[in-house]
């Protein structure tokens, strides 16, 4: 037998043997295992040797038993280059489990025989682990990597989407140990994009989790007294009163960093991961919501297998109980070394914090994917705070204008044209009637950091309240947190009379 290859290999290994033996599996689960084997230098033959290296623990050891012979020789013959003969192989093999009550994995199960019938042949003793393929720390078995093998199949998600769903899935089991729990926001412009779906599979990684349609601020408080580590899940957000009830988007607010909601009789406090699922467009989304969340916007497409949520199948309990003994194990950085990109936003560095430290806890490869899919996914994203926000698109509309002035009106009506948030404009504080942003409504967002309109020469035969390049590259260089990284334009300023 060739050296075995590295602990995280072996681990990723075991987890593609474990999807193998699911009902649906197909003949691309065998392959992508054969090939991650032979990138390996190892073989077939090897699997049950490394599924020790991963800590697999042997069935009891029963001399002279035939089932394990039996059991043995089909294993020998999964991997024949005859595909009838292959798949026929496989047949009797599931049969035969199932004749004698046997699952593919578990304690008794088809791998733990094939490693205690390994284990026997080879003269190697199963009660423990030999110190040559395992250290005591670097074997704990990879859950994201299982979590985000079941993603592949059931979802169609970019691979830095998956690694985020399965960072926040795994996040919910350590939430309590940081400041901030992200929220997870899944956006898609019309129905039939899965988002139910995902939610679905969602609920088979999360802790505690709780799946709702329709819920009210009385039922999230009176549920999380009951089980405060609840992660909810909110499916068709649209309906549930997230754009108009200030009172349930104040309590889902406050679950982000912990609070509480007082009532006459009691005082009930709020901290919980949560999950929410909607129909429309991202600026349609409350800012004080869309601020605390990753966006995941959804695409359609057919994933490789089809999910049945009334029989999900073994893998998920399996997943969750990895996920378990990751949670019980894991020593957490909880202030990570975090890209200064996404640095220059405090709100994007706590929500991409608790993911960071999670990835950093699975090894140098999920550490950098990590950061590389935050700072992608996450610092592209258009400032939320309506007043920078409005700064933003003030200073592109100057830059593509290339003029020193633009009179007010005309500044509002390029502002809604550069940003589209603003021709749904409900106000600062979120609650009103979308419109159009008014010239006013501009004014007053401009004045919150220091800008303020002033009467000026528009053109040659017209005066009127407007704005100056000065006043806007000013504010950007303060308040932008991308303005060390912006050159300021070429200032085209005409000295003006003190007006």
């Amino acid at each position: 037998m060739s050296g075995l290859p590295s602990p995280k290999i072996c681990q990723r290994i075991l987890a593609l043997w474990v999807v193998l033996g699911e009902p649906d599996w197909s003949e691309t689960d065998r392959v992508r295992l054969i090939n991650l084997l032979t990138q390996h230098e190892q073989s077939f033959n090897d699997l049950p040797a490394i599924f020790h290296a991963a800590g697999m623990i042997a069935a009891p050891l029963r001399q002279k038993d035939k089932l394990y012979e039996r059991l043995w020789r089909f294993f020998g013959h999964l991997n024949f280059d005859n595909e009838p003969t292959r798949l026929e192989t496989r047949k009797k093999l599931d049969a035969l489990l199932n004749k004698h009550n046997l699952e593919w994995n578990g304690p008794n199960g088809f791998t733990a025989i094939l490693v205690a019938y390994w284990a026997r042949n080879n003269n190697i003793s199963t009660g423990a682990v030999t110190s040559q393929t395992r250290t005591d720390n670097e074997l704990e078995f990879n859950a994201l990597d299982f979590v985000l093998t079941l993603l592949e199949d059931y979802q169609v998600m970019s691979r830095e989407y998956r690694l985020i769903t399965g960072l926040w899935a795994l996040h919910t089991y350590v939430y309590e140990r940081f400041e901030y729990t992200p929220r997870l926001l899944v956006v898609s412009p019309t129905s039939g994009y899965g988002k139910t779906r995902f939610l679905e599979i969602l609920n088979q990684f999360v802790t505690h989790p709780h799946t709702t349609k329709n819920t009210s601020v009385a039922a999230i408080y009176h549920r999380l007294a009951r089980d405060p580590r609840t992660c909810y899940l909110l499916d068709e957000g649209e309906n549930q009163g997230i754009f108009n009830d200030s009172v349930l988007r104040a309590v889902i607010d406050a679950g982000y960093e912990g609070g509480t909601v007082d009532r006459v009789d009691a005082e009930f406090p709020v901290h919980f991961p949560c999950a929410i699922a909607l129909r429309g467009q991202i600026h349609d989304v409350p800012l004080a919501i869309l601020s605390r969340s990753h966006v995941l916007p959804r695409v359609k497409g057919t994933p490789r297998k089809r999910f049945d949520r009334r029989n999900p199948g073994p893998d998920f309990p399996v997943a969750r109980e990895l996920i378990a003994k990751w949670e019980a194990t894991v020593a957490l950085n909880l202030d990570p070394e975090m890209p200064e990109a996404l640095l220059r936003d405090s709100r994007v560095a706590d929500n991409c914090r608790p993911l960071v430290a999670i990835a950093d806890s699975f090894g140098d490869e999920y550490s950098k994917a990590a950061r590389t899919a935050l700072v992608e996914l996450s610092t592209d994203r258009v400032h939320q705070e309506p007043a920078i926000r409005a700064l933003t698109a003030c200073k592109a509309v100057f830059d593509a204008m290339d003029v020193d002035r633009i009179e007010r009106k005309a500044l509002a009506k390029a502002v809604i044209e550069q940003d589209d948030y603003f021709s749904d404009w409900r106000g600062a504080n979120d609650q009103g009637t979308p419109h159009e942003l008014s010239p006013g409504e501009l004014s007053r967002l401009l004045k919150q950091l220091g800008i303020r309109a002033r009467s000026m020469r528009i053109s040659k035969d017209k005066w009127g309240w407007g704005y100056i390049r000065a006043q806007i590259e000013s504010a950007w260089r303060t308040h932008s947190p991308e303005s060390h990284d912006t050159a300021s334009h070429p200032s085209k300023i005409i000295a003006l009379s003190k007006l």
